[in-house]
């Protein structure tokens, strides 16, 4: 599957978010988006999932121009990481057969995520009394419940994640890749993460700058990109 953008822009109440952004993503790669808070990272994954309104220019998901699309082809393709997602009063276990059972997916695969990312002893649990860390690695369990989803969004996957989390994720991430999955990871703290990248963009306020990730140091190209450049 493949995600295209073309001329992409986004303002709120006059103000510029995204400014003429295009970009093609293919399957079988990861890629970073990269930038400081604020600049629009966020607003540019709820575009591509067709959450909120573009100004200008067009998505395409599989040629298909996402606008276009009924909300349910759209879940049906895209796998979007939403946090905020969850019912409080339900256990982590019973939010996630809730998802479960909209995207058929058997019982055992949800157990599987659950022993994964190390919250099956707390899957009977109500999701208010988790910890910010454990209601981060549910909503990664919802996300990638629907592994027949070819296109998968994290936004900020890593925050509240200890190493053993952040271990299980890239390794995660990197299997779907494998399996063909187009996955695209939004994150602040590139230690975390720049090891899986294939391909990173870093957002400014006058478009992207893309880097193939060759193993030079992302750190470094952050500070010359919005400090020294003053990409922000």
């Amino acid at each position: 599957m493949n995600l295209e953008i073309k001329n992409l822009s986004k303002n709120y109440s006059r103000q510029s978010v995204l400014s003429n952004i295009s970009f093609s993503f293919e399957s079988n790669k990861i890629y970073g988006v990269v930038g400081p808070n604020g600049v629009g990272k966020s607003t540019l994954f709820k575009c591509i999932t067709g959450l909120i309104e573009v100004n200008e220019g067009k998505i395409f998901l599989d040629n298909h121009e996402v606008t276009s699309l009924k909300r349910e082809e759209i879940v049906k393709n895209v796998s979007y990481l939403l946090s905020t997602g969850m019912i409080q009063h339900l256990s982590g276990w019973k939010n996630a057969m809730l998802f479960a059972k909209l995207f058929d997916t058997p019982e055992v695969e949800i157990e599987q995520l659950f022993h994964e990312f190390d919250l099956y002893t707390a899957k009977d649990k109500k999701v208010k009394n988790y910890s910010l860390g454990m209601q981060q690695r549910l909503a990664l369990i919802v996300s990638l419940i629907n592994r027949k989803r070819k296109v998968i969004i994290l936004d900020e996957p890593y925050l509240g994640l200890d190493p053993l989390g952040i271990k299980t994720l890239n390794d995660k991430l990197l299997n779907l890749k494998e399996k063909g999955h187009l996955i695209i990871v939004s994150n602040h703290q590139l230690h975390e993460s720049e090891k899986i990248f294939d391909e990173v963009i870093f957002l400014t306020r006058d478009g992207i700058v893309s880097k193939e990730n060759t193993g030079e140091s992302l750190s470094s190209i952050f500070t010359e990109i919005y400090v020294n450049g003053g990409g922000r």
